[in-house]
């Protein structure tokens, strides 16, 4: 959907017209409030993945522009980790940065205003060839503006957050006319998509590791008892 789409049928639900400028407006504020409780979560949709090539003799490099921050960093031509630090730990390491090579650490040196707020970071050791540098990253959802009322989010987050969001600027339109009754329904949707974007989450981190949890008073499914024995080391 388009923000456009998620606020015209967020309006309606609250009985108002998206063609109102002052009901637009608020309604764009309160989805970017809605955006910064959803985005709180973990959630996976926003990792991606990027890469840069180093050149010889710099050290400081921008990354793309919807980075909100690192993951993980490799050197995917030298085969190496490339370890997110302080900038203090490299001047702990070698105070004027004069060592040279494949980059083994970086820091977030600040962020590049000339491109689009750019976030940067500098390697070290500084690089003498080229290398390709692979990072991993949460990215940025953007707010909602008139300047993007058009734009398929599709390519930012999946339909159940873009509902969520819709729910959420109903259940805020309906508290601010008073209706606390309509406002927790709205709420009681969001949570709904909440949970189907949390149900994602677990079912597509694959290398996580659960376990069943009770307290021993309680009878469950399974019976763990410990057995008295013993051990004999094999000569």
């Amino acid at each position: 959907m388009t923000p456009q789409t998620i606020l015209d049928m967020a309006l309606r639900r609250a009985g108002l017209s998206y063609s109102n400028s002052t009901y637009r407006d608020n309604a764009i504020d309160y989805a970017n409030m809605t955006m910064a409780e959803l985005l709180s979560h973990p959630w996976v949709f926003r990792h991606k993945t990027g890469t840069f090539s180093t050149s010889s003799s710099t050290a400081e490099y921008d990354l793309a522009s919807d980075v909100a921050h690192l993951r993980h960093v490799k050197d995917t031509t030298n085969d190496n980790p490339v370890k997110i630090v302080t900038e203090s730990y490299i001047d702990e390491l070698d105070i004027d940065r004069s060592e040279t090579g494949d980059a083994r650490f970086l820091f977030h040196s600040g962020v590049n205003e000339s491109s689009a707020g750019a976030m940067q970071i500098t390697l070290y050791p500084t690089p003498d060839s080229t290398a390709t540098i692979t990072y991993e990253y949460v990215a940025h959802v953007p707010d909602f503006a008139e300047a993007n009322m058009t734009t398929d989010y599709n390519i930012y987050a999946p339909i159940w957050f873009q509902a969520a969001v819709l729910y959420g600027v109903s259940e805020q339109y309906h508290s601010e006319k008073g209706d606390a009754q309509g406002a927790a329904q709205e709420n009681g949707y969001k949570n709904n998509y909440v949970q189907t974007g949390l149900m994602y989450n677990r079912t597509t981190s694959s290398d996580r590791k659960f376990r069943m949890g009770r307290r021993d008073s309680i009878p469950g499914q399974f019976d763990f008892v410990v057995q008295e024995g013993s051990l004999q080391v094999a000569s």
